[in-house]
């Protein structure tokens, strides 16, 4: 990393600072901020500017060190040596440094105090005859904010001081500062951790990236920065060594005991006996009342810091004390569970069953690892209850280990069960079997069976959703509709199975062509969603209900023909759930997937690479329903377009790989990626052939819109005419937007009617998928070219240069065709006329005839499509 950051987000500090140094009246500037807010970066660029600017600047540091010394800080910048005075000749002392340091006598001149609080006595006494002796020099001063002394509080009220406070980094700017340093994208869930853990403070912030960089948590993976690991550790603990060496031992205590235990109840430290320690840690800005009656450090990366300093018996003789202290001050409830039970489970107390099970049902919705842990410490003993197993079996199943998960299913289903209690354990039974054992057709026959079970009547809708999941994944979006679409819109049924029902139906009408029922089922859900309880029997929790439904709303929107819309809801989706789902992997991989395949609906394809990218990565850690399969898909197609074929390869290979019978749904997903690597690079015959192949296997399984995409390729491949009337019946049988512009496209090039192509290019641009019009444009410049249409021809290059240039990251489309260039007599003369010169004119500066003057005007307006000057100073210019 450079030694000196790049200064990101202090543009109005700048100005204003710069502004009253440069107002003759001014005379000092004092930034103050808390520690590490970038007083100091701050500084050195406003003194770069100002030697830019050739002002002579002089810098002094104000040190622990040089406060004992008279004029310690500024003595390297005094001539010669010092006078030998006492403390009674003081005031010469003094005026001997002031003449030195004015003896220039210029305005222009700039003297720098970094930590001025640390002066001596005597060099503060000297700032102050600067400032108000009316010498030219100004000053530049910068100051903590929790440390200013008596007399830079009162200087900094002076008329002739400009007093700046620098506030922390706002969350873009952190991003953007972040990306910079790094010289890469960095995802969302990493950049939420750094600005949480940073709060916009420039130097933690550093030493955050810094500490991730040397220790491998913060990595590079397919071109995204992502932060993977705990945050804490040696280089943060320097920055705070001296500051906590030199608290008296039991407040350093006390600071332990809140940084274990933060956010820690008020009465959890009087019962630990620290009340009064934790006043005077108050009184020091270490640690603060959060407003909520809890106790927490009063910056995040100071708990960091002390963590990370204590041993681990230490540690765990803390999280005891915590433990039971919360116990028995009866504050074992909410999310204190789950750090109760973990701090009794580290040091060894596993003697509350009870408590394990609490803790394994509140942490399996983040940390299906964490669960099991404390499950199987449940289970541990003579007679397991049936929740200490059914949680356990939940923590197995979501880590995909099915083998495992059914066994522990069988022995619940043994022992003697409440009606609600079987009908939960059959339901994840069949999951378990469908996504992570890859057998489908066993869940679709369990869940069949218990729907037919006279005990389950009560649960039959939900049972019929959870079917239609199993019936959509596998490729069958018709039998998951049959199972459950009157439930997902029956109006009066419960709005949590109905929204369950909901994520299987939605996917399953796009996939059928009924693109209008899916949009507004999904937005009925995505509405109602958030006040469901998804627990129970229900192996979904909110985080990932949430994130399934933006991935499906923005799949919707994206087939309806609102692909800007998909790109638009599915980035601020993402966005507003950054920290949540950074702790929920396969939610973040969602939401990153929606951005991606949007993004690349438009031909965004820079942008669909950075989402696809950290999606894949999430979800190849994290995926309950084989989601990271079309992930790949479009990740694939993505690289192909990017020009990265033989990585592209490796991804497509991978999505085939993962390929199951329980996620046939993706199938022709894979199909038409492969024909995308193909067609890029440069085998169009078998591209089309994979093309073709992905269609019929789409028609097979009722995906009417997956098998008009595979089609469109095939018309892109300079071969509509044979895919042209199959995407009119596809139109004609969906109400899918995105297939009416395949077929409209397809039926356009057939026939060859340029002015058909550049209707179609016109409503590919309306819907947002810009690549596309991009294609259409050049087909249409094509079909001109060919009736001897030439300016006609050139408007629709232009039209399809411009259309590429919106497509970042993105090659020229197939077909495109170039604009007629003009020659360089041509572009010489349309110059001079676009800037107003008269025919005469131009012939005289070129020394030529008017006559030729006007010739090649008309020349150049039948190849640019004007019909004279006032159309050609509107028209686009030529790319030289």
């Amino acid at each position: 990393m450079a030694a000196r950051w790049p200064l990101v987000g202090r543009a109005e500090e700048l100005a204003l600072v710069s502004e009253a140094l440069g107002d003759p009246a001014g005379r000092c500037v004092v930034l103050s901020g808390r520690a590490g807010v970038g007083k100091t970066r701050l500084a050195r660029e406003l003194a770069d500017n100002a030697r830019g600017q050739r002002w002579q600047v002089r810098w002094a540091i104000g040190t622990e060190q040089t406060r004992e010394v008279p004029l310690g800080a500024v003595a390297p910048l005094l001539p010669g040596t010092m006078p030998d005075a006492g403390d009674s000749d003081r005031f010469r002392l003094l005026g001997w440094a002031r003449r030195c340091l004015t003896a220039g006598g210029s305005s222009r001149e700039l003297l720098v105090i970094d930590d001025a609080p640390l002066l001596d006595d005597l060099t503060a006494a000297l700032v102050q005859q600067l400032v108000r002796g009316g010498d030219a020099v100004r000053l530049l001063l910068t100051a903590r904010d929790d440390d200013i002394p008596a007399w830079l509080a009162a200087l900094a009220r002076d008329d002739r001081v400009e007093h700046v406070q620098i506030q922390e980094l706002a969350e873009d700017d952190v991003s953007v500062l972040t990306e910079s340093v790094l010289g890469g994208a960095v995802d969302a869930a990493t950049l939420a951790l750094l600005w949480a853990h940073s709060s916009g403070n420039p130097l933690w912030l550093r030493q955050l990236v810094a500490q991730g960089t040397d220790d491998g948590a913060l990595q590079r993976r397919a071109d995204v920065w992502r932060w993977d690991g705990p945050i804490g550790g040696g280089g943060l603990r320097q920055l705070l060594a001296d500051r906590m060496d030199r608290l008296p031992e039991d407040e350093q205590r006390a600071l332990q005991i809140v940084a274990v235990g933060e956010p820690l109840p008020l009465p959890v430290g009087d019962e630990l006996g620290v009340g009064r320690q934790i006043d005077e840690l108050a009184q020091r800005s270490l640690i603060e009342e959060d407003g909520t009656g809890r106790l927490r450090m009063a910056h995040p990366l100071y708990g960091s810091v002390v963590r990370a300093a204590l041993g681990t018996l230490a540690r765990t003789t803390i999280e005891l004390r915590l433990a039971d202290a919360f116990t028995r001050r009866r504050l074992v409830s909410g999310p204190d569970v789950v750090r109760v039970a973990g701090w009794r489970l580290e040091g060894g107390d596993i003697s509350d069953k009870a408590l394990m099970v609490d803790a394994a049902q509140r942490a399996l919705l983040l940390d299906a690892g964490l669960a099991e842990r404390f499950a199987r410490v449940a289970v541990s003993g003579a007679k397991p209850t049936f929740e200490s197993m059914h949680v356990l079996g939940r923590a197995l199943f979501d880590q995909r280990r099915g083998a495992e998960a059914d066994r522990v299913y069988r022995r619940l289903l043994r022992s003697p069960l409440t009606r609600e209690e079987r009908m939960g354990v059959t339901l994840e039974t069949a999951m378990s079997r469908a996504w992570s054992q890859h057998d489908a057709a066993t869940a679709v026959r369990l869940l069949v069976e218990a729907e037919h079970d006279p005990e389950f009547a009560p649960y039959v809708p939900l049972i019929a959703g959870m079917r239609a999941a199993v019936e959509v994944f596998r490729g069958a979006p018709n039998a998951a509709l049959d199972a459950a679409l009157d439930i997902a819109q029956d109006p009066d049924g419960e709005v949590r199975v109905r929204v369950l029902a909901s994520l299987a139906v939605v996917p399953a009408l796009v996939i059928a062509g009924r693109v209008c029922e899916a949009v507004a089922l999904v937005e009925w859900a995505r509405a109602a969603a958030p006040s469901q309880e998804f627990s129970g029997a229900v192996p979904y929790g909110p985080t990932y209900a949430n994130a399934q439904l933006e991935w499906e709303y923005a799949y919707a929107l994206r087939w309806s023909g609102q692909i800007g819309e998909a790109v638009s809801t599915a980035t601020d989706s993402l966005h507003r759930a950054a920290l949540e789902t950074a702790r929920h992997t396969q939610s973040y991989g969602l939401l990153n997937a929606a951005v991606g395949g949007a993004s690349l609906a438009a031909g965004n394809v820079r942008g669909a690479l950075g989402a696809l990218r950290a999606a894949a990565s999430a979800l190849r850690e994290s995926d309950a329903n084989g989601t990271v399969v079309s992930c790949l898909a479009d990740l694939a197609r993505a690289e192909a377009l990017a020009g990265n074929t033989d990585f592209a390869r490796e991804v497509l290979d991978e999505a085939n790989d993962r390929l199951t019978p329980a996620t046939c749904i993706f199938a022709a997903s894979v199909a038409r990626a492969r024909s995308v690597v193909l067609a890029t690079a440069g085998n169009l015959p078998q591209a089309r052939s994979e093309a073709i192949a992905g269609a019929e296997r789409a028609r097979n399984a009722g995906q009417l819109v997956l098998e008009a995409a595979c089609l469109h390729l095939v018309a892109r491949f300079d071969d509509a005419a044979a895919v042209e009337e199959r995407l009119a019946i596809l139109s004609g049988a969906t109400d899918a937007g995105l297939v009416a512009l395949f077929a409209a496209h397809a039926a356009a090039s057939a026939g060859g009617g340029a002015g058909e192509l550049r209707a179609v290019a016109e409503r590919f641009a309306e819907a947002g998928a810009l690549m596309l019009a991009a294609q259409a444009s050049a087909e249409a410049a094509r079909a001109e070219r060919r009736a001897g249409h030439a300016a006609a021809a050139n408007r629709m290059a232009q039209a399809s240069r411009a259309y590429s240039a919106q497509c970042p990251g993105a090659p020229k489309p197939l077909l495109l065709v170039e604009p007629i260039a003009l020659t360089a007599r041509e572009r010489n003369i349309v110059d001079l006329a676009r800037r107003g010169s008269t025919n005469q004119e131009i012939a005289d500066l070129l020394v030529v005839s008017v006559r030729t003057v006007e010739s090649h005007l008309q020349h150049a307006y039948r190849k640019l499509g004007v019909a004279g000057r006032s159309e050609l100073v509107a028209a686009p210019e030529e790319p030289g």
